[in-house]
């Protein structure tokens, strides 16, 4: 029963058998964990979750931190947690070889530029999942999340640029721009594409080259 709690601590859901789930849900409320009995509960609903918001807080807290990651020469440290920052498989290899409580990120700047701002949504990703496509350039975001091998933020990065696309062609445009320059953004440059193509068929004209040579596929989701 202690694994259970500790396991919906850490991830947020349940995993015990069916069994024992009404033994958990009053354990829950003895110990006033209200959504953890919710969750076991299958008769009560369960209060919208705030799991991702309290680990996006985390982010740079220095409660219960035992790792700085040093940005811009070490001149601006942001602290971080270890046992959340080696779901990462980036980070897990950093933090192998790394000795002491900083870990330098010097070479973020050297390969890629990976300003302050996108330094951080990349933790807020890795800690919480989200991404707030409003507080960082999402083109800046994807290409380090590409340079530091984050493949899930990559896909999460080119779902939103496609969302937030939707039929504007200016947008389109520029995400055709900004994708065709780089091999991972295949989904976001057929999107982009399906976009024009469909003005041109309404019966507008290619204004550039990139229209002019649409690929004839069509993305799917």
């Amino acid at each position: 029963m202690v694994k259970a709690v500790l396991h919906f601590i850490y991830a947020d859901r349940v995993d015990a058998p069916p069994h024992r789930l009404r033994d958990l849900a009053k354990l829950g409320r003895a110990f006033c964990m209200d959504d953890f009995a919710e969750l076991c509960d299958p008769t009560q609903g369960r209060a919208e979750s705030t799991f991702a918001k309290d680990m996006a807080a985390l982010v740079g807290d220095s409660f219960a931190a035992d790792v700085d990651l040093r940005l811009d020469g070490g001149d601006v440290a942001i602290p971080g947690h270890r046992v959340v920052l080696e779901t990462s498989d980036y980070f897990a290899a950093l933090l192998r070889f790394s000795r002491g409580p900083a870990l330098d990120l010097a070479h973020w700047g050297d390969q890629g530029q990976v300003s302050f701002d996108v330094a951080v949504a990349i933790l807020r990703f890795i800690y919480a999942g989200v991404v707030d496509v409003d507080a960082v350039d999402p083109f800046e975001l994807i290409v380090a999340a590409d340079l530091l091998r984050i493949p899930s933020l990559v896909r999460t990065c080119e779902r939103l640029l496609v969302d937030s696309m939707g039929s504007d062609r200016e947008s389109a445009r520029a995400c055709l721009d900004f994708a065709a320059n780089f091999d991972f953004c295949a989904r976001l440059k057929c999107a982009a594409q399906n976009v024009l193509r469909q003005e041109e068929v309404v019966g507008g004209v290619p204004e550039s080259k990139e229209e002019e040579n649409l690929s004839p596929f069509v993305a799917t989701t």
